[in-house]
């Protein structure tokens, strides 16, 4: 009963850490040129740059960990 648990813990870590780092404003951008001035800005957008996709990543197997394991203690008989 330790072990599911552990990976659930664990599955709950990545979650939680995958989804801070990639939800995290990105310093990112052209400083050579200003935007045209009646293009619009849209400041929460998200960039996927190479630590997005990895946190990302991180968040998907942390979510399939936990599922994972929900999934096998519904599941398991008990005497």
């Amino acid at each position: 009963m330790r072990k599911p648990l552990a990976l659930a813990a664990l599955g709950a870590i990545l979650l939680v850490a995958g989804s801070w780092f990639a939800l995290r404003p990105r310093a990112f951008g052209w400083a050579a040129y200003t935007p045209l001035s009646d293009a619009p800005l849209s400041p929460g957008a998200i960039v996927l740059d190479g630590t997005g996709v990895v946190a990302l990543l991180a968040a998907a197997t942390g979510l399939a960990l936990v599922a994972g394991v929900l999934g096998y203690l519904l599941a398991v008989r008990r005497r």
